[in-house]
């Protein structure tokens, strides 16, 4: 059966940027409409157009994964993800279904059977990935909201190489029936939008109900700025000093989050790597169980650095999976036990987006940030943490990010501080 995208104008009201198949590029959809889905309802996202991820359930279509092959075995959905349908219902309207890495399984935004995704904050750079088409609608204008997932960083990672707003939501907060999986221990669903009033109006449709935590005061770790290129590491730490730099006095208009009590903490690096590994063996296995039978019989299909990291899943063991998914449980509980109830604020990247190109610079410089950016993002994964990029530039001008994470079921809470923060960094002139 064939897709055919949906004619009718949208019932939430015009898109401030229509779309055409002649405008259409490959490497950011996979296919659009005018809308492709009108909205449900009418409500407060009226008027604002879905980038959504080709891993959601999108009735009437095919999830494709960023896989051509996929694609063409994949059966069209009878219904859609719980979360797609939550933003129809409030209003919005599916412009279209947006290119992911493949299987979601890397955070450069190249893909190789349908283009690098631009990157509109940053030309000739990555756009960061998994979620590199709904990210780079949004950054282009195409669409007002991005809709993803988060397992590494897939988020948080192209919001801060292309100047976004992003969530990843606490895990389990937000319904993934209807979303392809990668890893079911750390996948989560995400926004992406140009700023934090949209970003909060969304979250707020796929989050109905009140945050069961109020976040106290604010932690740091100086240490972690050592994980960063010098230039994202002085654009973070200016921006840091300027939104904190009323703490230890007491405000009327700070929010729920008390911002203004500030402490610092000390995570080492073998903590680090001992995250990182424990985060690789549980996503790997779960990753292999998830796709191993169809990666088994495709693997001249795959991108082959897609095809080597499944090659590596498949040796991991029970018996490993078993033992790690212990570890996993005893570092969530020690980076919980860390935080409290208190926000955490640290680099969101460990370096601006890197060059694009296929030379053996490029392609090696794209895997040291990847590296080194999953030290930073893996403490939100393992922990389960809402964690939000909140746009930040460097003295050349090039897109990198601060994350505010806070403790589990916290996630308005933190949208709110993190504007918060970002008003008193940047104040009104």
């Amino acid at each position: 059966m064939a897709e055919q995208a949906r004619d009718g104008r949208p019932t939430s009201g015009k898109p401030t940027y229509k779309l055409t198949d002649k405008s259409m590029d490959p490497s950011i959809w996979r296919i659009v409409g005018h809308p492709l889905v009108s909205a449900i309802h009418d409500g407060p996202l009226r008027g604002l157009g879905i980038a959504v991820k080709d891993l959601f359930a999108v009735q009437g279509f095919a999830i494709g994964v960023g896989n051509p092959q996929f694609l063409s075995e994949a059966s069209i959905q009878e219904h859609h993800a719980s979360a797609v349908r939550l933003l129809l219902e409030a209003g919005a309207h599916v412009a279209g279904i947006a290119q992911t890495d493949e299987f979601a399984y890397s955070l450069s935004g190249v893909n190789i059977h349908y283009g690098a995704a631009p990157n509109p904050a940053a030309p000739g750079r990555i756009s960061g990935g998994s979620s590199s088409g709904p990210a780079a609608a949004v950054s282009s204008g195409q669409a007002q909201i991005g809709l993803g997932t988060d397992t590494a960083g897939s988020i948080r990672v192209p919001a801060a190489y292309q100047g976004l707003w992003g969530i990843r939501t606490s895990s389990g907060r937000v319904r993934r029936d209807g979303v392809h999986p990668l890893s079911h221990s750390f996948d989560t669903v995400g926004i992406l939008a140009r700023d934090a009033h949209t970003l909060a109006i969304t979250a707020e449709q796929l989050m109905p109900e009140p945050d069961s935590v109020t976040p106290v005061g604010v932690k740091i770790d100086p240490i972690l700025d050592s994980y960063v290129d010098e230039d994202v590491r002085i654009a973070f730490s200016q921006w840091r000093s300027a939104a904190l730099r009323d703490r230890y006095t007491q405000n009327s208009a700070a929010p729920a989050a008390d911002i203004n009590d500030s402490e610092e903490l000390a995570i080492t690096h073998d903590m680090l790597e001992d995250w990182l590994t424990i985060f690789n063996v549980v996503r790997g296995y779960e990753a292999w169980q998830a796709h191993g039978d169809w990666v088994s019989s495709h693997g001249n299909d795959l991108d082959p650095q897609i095809a080597s990291r499944f090659e590596r899943d498949m040796h991991i063991t029970a018996e490993e999976y078993e033992r790690f998914s212990i570890q996993f449980a005893d570092a969530r509980a020690t980076i919980r036990g860390l935080l409290g109830n208190h926000l955490f604020l640290i680099p969101t990247v460990s370096c601006v987006a890197p060059f694009a190109g296929n030379t053996d610079e490029s392609t090696r410089a794209i895997a040291q940030a990847r590296a080194a950016t999953m030290l930073l993002t893996t403490i939100a994964g393992i922990a389960g943490l809402p964690a939000v990029n909140i746009p930040i530039r460097t003295a050349a001008g090039l897109p990198c990010g601060a994350c505010l994470m806070g403790p589990s079921g916290s996630d308005k809470s933190v949208i709110a501080a993190a504007e918060r923060l970002n008003r008193r960094a940047n104040p009104p002139a």
